[in-house]
């Protein structure tokens, strides 16, 4: 668990973080919940397997739960057994609402198991169509069907499952991730501006709105002892002295300063709790916390700027950016599909043999042109 959760080439890099924000102490129990097994076979060399639970046959938990849509959303192929749809349960609830946002033709496979003796054509025909039909009014409406024939108590060594279709949609992924990538790509860019800054946004204004209520509510406390003291001392002409007056407001404003310096401080410790929890509410991996901590400074507690600190014209113009630029690589992964070289319409007159270098087409999405 550990080796998955601190090596960023795999899918749970700094899952304990996640799961401690779930459940207070359980980030570090986390080769309780997960482990990495190789496997010793040159067909599946280089992939990455995760093996699931059955939630069909588990009671529910909710690090297994977190743990089970962060496979389903970070996979780039996804293998269903559908017995897992033929017992009710709140995770099952749960987890079909997350397939269904997460509904992609060439990411989900149906796994249906039957004995190998009762397929014939029209019989599989007529199991898959079942299996459509119940899964589509649960809101599965796209995936793939394979029926997987049950081999633990056949003995004719002869009867092997044909798994050229699950080869063949493994062999595809590469080219699927790629696009996936560039969308998971694009949907991260979109939530900074459209969520995060947005959040740390209302954390500013909600922040000076609690600081300035309080510094009022003390100023209005010290204009209430005045309006007395003018009762019973008489004090109003001191206020309005030239000499004393200005001496007065200059002691009052360097009491006032520190004390709404020191309530901007108590203030922000409540706002940070509260982006803490809105953060594990709305499953971000970006710090909000410490995105607010940054406008904790002398000059935005005195001065009335409600921009988080750092997002500026500059910032937002290399946002637009990086999003015209993750359009720019789905073109370019769609044109390398498709070779668009035209062949001369008449030949070319004879000459002299030159060797010229062929371009290297390939097939790969090439991240680094961001």
């Amino acid at each position: 668990g550990t080796a998955l959760d601190v090596d960023p080439r795999y899918p749970f890099y700094q899952i304990s973080r996640r799961i401690e924000q779930l459940q207070k102490g359980e980030g570090e129990r986390i080769n309780a919940y997960l482990e990495l097994k190789t496997l010793n076979s040159d067909r599946l060399k280089g992939r990455l397997f995760i093996d699931a639970p059955n939630i069909g046959a588990t009671a529910p938990h909710p690090v297994a739960t977190l743990l089970t849509k962060h496979t389903i959303e970070n996979s780039d192929l996804v293998l269903v057994f559908t017995d897992v749809f033929e017992s009710a349960s709140p995770m099952l609830d749960e987890l079909v609402q997350l397939m269904t946002a997460q509904q992609d033709t060439n990411k989900f496979i149906y796994l249906i198991d039957e004995p190998l003796a009762t397929l014939s054509p029209a019989k599989t025909n007529e199991i898959i169509a079942s299996w459509q039909r119940k899964l589509g009014a649960l809101g599965l409406n796209t995936g793939q069907f394979i029926i997987v024939a049950n081999q633990q108590n056949s003995l004719n060594p002869n009867n092997k499952v044909d798994f050229s279709e699950i080869d063949q949609r493994l062999a595809n992924i590469a080219y699927d991730r790629s696009y996936r990538v560039l969308d998971s790509l694009e949907k991260s860019i979109r939530n900074i501006e459209a969520v995060v800054i947005p959040e740390v946004k209302k954390g500013i204004t909600l922040w000076k709105e609690r600081t300035n209520i309080s510094t009022l509510i003390i100023l209005s406390f010290i204009a209430t002892l005045s309006i007395f003291a003018e009762i019973q001392f008489g004090i109003l002409e001191l206020l309005i002295d030239p000499i004393i007056g200005p001496i007065i407001l200059l002691v009052l404003t360097s009491i006032m300063v520190p004390v709404h310096i020191m309530i901007s401080r108590l203030q922000a410790k409540l706002i940070i709790t509260k982006l803490s929890a809105r953060q594990n509410e709305l499953h971000l991996m970006e710090n909000l916390p410490a995105l607010f901590e940054k406008n904790i400074t002398i000059a935005r507690m005195l001065l009335p700027i409600s921009e988080p600190a750092g997002w500026n014209k500059k910032m937002h113009a290399r946002v637009a950016q990086l999003t015209d630029k993750t359009k720019d690589l789905v073109q370019s992964l769609n044109d390398s599909f498709g070779t668009y070289d035209e062949l001369p319409e008449t030949p070319a007159p004879a000459a002299a043999p030159v060797a010229q270098k062929a371009k290297p087409q390939t097939s790969y999405l090439d991240l680094s042109k961001l």
